[in-house]
């Protein structure tokens, strides 16, 4: 089974904070298979979980749409919760 991505990929990475999840992009330094369908992913801003399809707690794969927001938004952005409620 191929890795989501191989040292050099450029991805989105996702950071909880109190009124959202910040939106930044990463380089991966490197990948480790751990299990079924599981990589570690090493990025230069951390290292979290990712399956098959690059999709994990912390990470995505940086899609166009993605790379042009954060173009335009000086290489960050939050994404705020549209319902408060829990």
């Amino acid at each position: 089974m191929n890795a989501p991505y191989t040292p050099g990929n450029e991805v989105t990475w996702l950071t909880p904070t109190y009124d959202g999840i910040t939106v930044q992009s990463a380089t991966v330094v490197t990948v480790i298979h751990t299990g079924p369908d599981l990589w570690s992913v090493s990025t230069t801003l951390g290292t979290t979980y990712a399956n098959a399809d690059g999709e994990g707690p912390q990470i995505a794969p940086l899609t166009e749409e993605i790379s042009a927001q954060l173009n335009k938004s000086g290489g960050l952005f939050t994404v705020h919760p549209t319902n408060r409620e829990v």
